[in-house]
């Protein structure tokens, strides 16, 4: 399969795996367009979300460990219509959900989450909010726009990181693990 704008990033996670006995579990089509009937018309999913479903969306070896970016959190957030997730936010929001072009790769504990915006093209920059800020989404993305470790002008850039990151810190661990838990079946 060829990719338009995830190569870098897969090129770097072939190169973290390689030798490895490891698992990556792509979607099929299927499942990326029953995940985008979710969406309200007329979006769509950006084409890099795709080729990153397309991939790896279920499994990606321990990549979803630290940060769960699956397709199955995207769809456990979309299924409701992110009404579960804006009841974390409303008490900063200025608005009574959120706008329809928004979409949620990821939240943890209810404190944070990752996502981006249908409207902005075909490998949209990613957007994160924090409660420890205490502030709505428009005003989080003003306040994240300058900090470069949390600033993600691509979705692809943004999977590149969290390989990167895999890589460096999670990697060897998890091999340990997949390892200890194949000796014992």
């Amino acid at each position: 399969m060829t990719f338009q704008y995830i190569e870098e990033a897969i090129f770097l996670f072939e190169s973290i795996i390689q030798g490895d006995d490891v698992e990556v579990i792509p979607c099929t089509l299927k499942e990326v367009a029953e995940l985008e009937t979710l969406l309200p018309r007329p979006y769509k999913l950006p084409t890099a979300y795709k080729e990153f479903l397309l991939y790896g969306g279920k499994k990606m070896a321990g990549v979803f460990g630290g940060n769960n970016f699956s397709y199955k959190m995207a769809k456990i957030l979309a299924e409701d219509g992110y009404r579960r997730l804006f009841t974390i936010v409303k008490a900063w929001e200025k608005k009574d959900s959120f706008d329809p072009e928004f979409f949620a790769l990821t939240e943890h504990l209810g404190s944070n989450m990752y996502y981006l915006k249908l409207t902005e093209g075909e490998n949209p920059p990613i957007y994160y909010w924090d409660e420890e800020y205490e502030v709505g989404l428009e005003d989080s993305e003003k306040l994240y726009r300058n900090l470069p470790e949390m600033k993600y002008k691509t979705f692809s850039e943004f999977l590149l990181r969290q390989i990167r990151a895999y890589g460096t810190y999670f990697h060897e661990d998890y091999i340990k693990e997949v390892t200890e838990q194949k000796k014992k079946n």
